[in-house]
């Protein structure tokens, strides 16, 4: 990919977001710098997320803004869906913040560890759980917080994601 598609990758509008603009310039530059090729990968999948908040979960609109190729966007779109992340034109971006609005940066890495085919994510009437696809174990389980219906508490580190 050229550093023109990048750049022009960065004019993703993300409204009055400054915070999910800011990372989403951060993953461009991460992606010129990185050298590891997983790691480069895992900050394409970030992009291609948080590009999709911009401008759709749309396969075309995405290869488009990102320059990526369409089969790696393929792949992504294949795994959000099955995830119910992306569904009906819609993302689902609420675990990206935590209880004060701020951009949640472990959300945004779990979903684009889901849209790699890392994890899995099952989600039921009291959590949501991440399964690391190899080994078949939770990496990650968020449990509702009790009389609140719109937070989640990590059962590992007990973050707080507000759901709103």
């Amino acid at each position: 990919m050229s550093t023109h598609q990048l750049q022009s990758s960065a004019n993703c509008d993300f409204g009055k977001n400054s915070a999910l603009h800011a990372r989403f310039k951060d993953l461009l530059c991460a992606i010129e710098t990185v050298d590891d090729a997983d790691e480069k990968k895992v900050h394409m999948a970030e992009v291609v997320v948080l590009a999709a908040v911009a401008v759709g979960p749309f396969p075309a609109l995405l290869a488009a803004q990102t320059g990526y190729p369409r089969s790696f966007i393929q792949s992504i779109a294949h795994h959000m869906e099955k995830a119910h992340l992306w569904i009906g034109g819609l993302v689902d971006d609420a675990e990206w913040c935590d209880t004060n609005g701020e951009l949640c940066r472990e959300g945004l890495f779990t979903h684009a560890l889901v849209a790699l085919g890392r994890l899995e994510r099952e989600e039921t009437e009291s959590k949501v759980r991440y399964i690391d696809v190899e080994t078949g174990e939770s990496v990650i389980e968020w449990q509702y917080c009790g009389d609140v219906s719109d937070q989640l508490v990590c059962k590992s580190c007990g973050h707080n994601w507000s759901l709103q």
